[in-house]
């Protein structure tokens, strides 16, 4: 048996040993090793400190990508709030259309109305005119009446002339009456009318800019989307992971951010309402001081509320339908079978998701960034369900009930597990 030791090729900056062991027949297992055998050959301090600066270099571009990749991930979110003001100001227009028309059509009953009653007036009118007609005849049968009647009588002709005279003139202040309340309506109608044009105009405006947002909006999601796909690919080469892998570790780091975010935002709110609570408790005790003899200042608060639609891109889908017809809704219940879901899970669904978005496709949480219907975080998951995410109701709903069915098994698992965390979350 001979041993014969040689220098192999160096591999990243190390030096290996490669020893190749020759085989002249058996030996028997007691063979000794010759004394003169090459010692191990360590790498230079030179080549270590080269494998320190590559490392090095590798935990920068790592950190430098990181960095890259949650950048995109605030311009996504920014992204998210353009399309939703889009969205909200759209809806703003539409509703501010749907208040005229509902004031034009009140104005036009109400002119119709007034039109009915000037009618009668003048109807009332006419027969007033035919009935002083009837009674009084030409001025010569008048002459001749007066002329062959009593005193007594002439006053009882008189009197009742004078009562046809003084109705005549109630029917016409009657009718003078309602054709300027005619007129008024009339006028008030038109007015409406016009506001009602002037709406539809604004409307199609606010629509046409909040297309185009919402189209500038998409084209930048995509190409977020693929700058982020690209550094978790480059990511994943450099820890030698997957990029599937690399991506979901970083999407969980920036969830974990967000959840921190939003788990701050509650605590400041719990603040909030705590002191608003003190507040109030002070202004109550320096209430009943003041009505024990002392004096005191009370505060006063208002509350908002608004209406909560879900829409969708087009005019349709900022207004407030999905794209494959029907409201997000309809579309969800229709697809709840598809996932395996039962008509009894309605209910949870609709529950947990208008908790979370109210069913607006464009709600994003301003602490975290979560987005959509189903409240993604972050919004670019959804991206497995379409390339339209950011959009379209129906892409974001089958995300929802895929995320729903493979992390809790059924809607009313996640309606609990939503009840059960403060601040809720699923």
């Amino acid at each position: 048996m001979s041993f014969v030791a040689r220098r192999a090729p160096q591999a990243g900056g190390v030096t290996l040993t490669v020893v190749a062991l020759a085989l002249a027949g058996a030996a028997p297992a007691s063979a000794a090793v010759p004394r003169d055998q090459s010692p191990p050959v360590y790498p230079s301090q030179q080549q270590v400190d080269a494998a320190k600066a590559q490392a090095a270099a590798t935990a920068r571009s790592v950190h430098a990508l990181e960095a890259a990749y949650a950048a995109a991930g605030d311009q996504l979110v920014a992204v998210q709030r353009e399309v939703s003001g889009a969205a909200a100001d759209y809806r703003a227009a539409e509703d501010a259309l749907a208040d005229r028309t509902d004031e034009a059509q009140a104005a036009a009953a109400r002119s119709r109305s007034a039109q009915a009653a000037l009618a009668r007036a003048d109807e009332t009118v006419a027969q007033s005119a035919q009935a002083l007609a009837d009674q009084g005849g030409s001025m010569q049968q008048l002459a001749a009446l007066v002329t062959s009647q009593t005193p007594e009588q002439l006053f009882d002709v008189s009197s009742a002339l004078d009562a046809l005279a003084s109705h005549s003139a109630s029917v016409q202040d009657d009718a003078t009456r309602a054709r300027a309340v005619a007129d008024l309506d009339r006028a008030e109608a038109e007015r409406a009318e016009a506001q009602v044009r002037a709406a539809e105009r604004q409307a199609a405006a606010v629509l046409a800019v909040a297309q185009r947002k919402v189209a500038d909006a998409q084209a930048k999601a995509t190409a977020i989307a693929k700058q982020q796909d690209a550094m978790a690919a480059q990511l994943a080469t450099l820890q030698r992971t997957s990029a599937a892998l690399e991506k979901q570790r970083l999407d969980g780091i920036a969830a974990a951010k967000a959840a921190a975010a939003r788990a701050a935002a509650a605590r400041a709110a719990a603040q909030r309402a705590a002191e608003r609570a003190a507040a109030r408790r002070a202004a109550a005790a320096a209430s009943e001081a003041s009505r024990s003899g002392g004096s005191g200042s009370g505060v006063s608060g208002s509350g908002v509320s608004g209406r909560h639609r879900a829409s969708t891109a087009d005019a349709a889908t900022l207004a407030g339908s999905g794209r494959s017809g029907g409201s997000p809704r309809a579309i969800a219940r229709s697809m709840l079978g598809s996932y395996g879901f039962g008509s009894g899970q309605w209910q949870c669904l609709n529950n947990l998701w208008m908790g979370e978005s109210g069913w607006d496709w464009s709600a994003t949480n301003p602490s975290s960034g979560a987005y959509g219907i189903p409240q993604s975080l972050p919004a670019s998951k959804m991206a497995a369900a379409g390339g339209d995410w950011l959009t379209n109701p129906t892409t974001q709903i089958r995300w929802g009930l895929g995320y729903i069915q493979s992390s809790y098994g059924s809607p009313c698992a996640a309606w609990a597990a939503w009840q059960s965390r403060s601040p809720h979350w699923y």
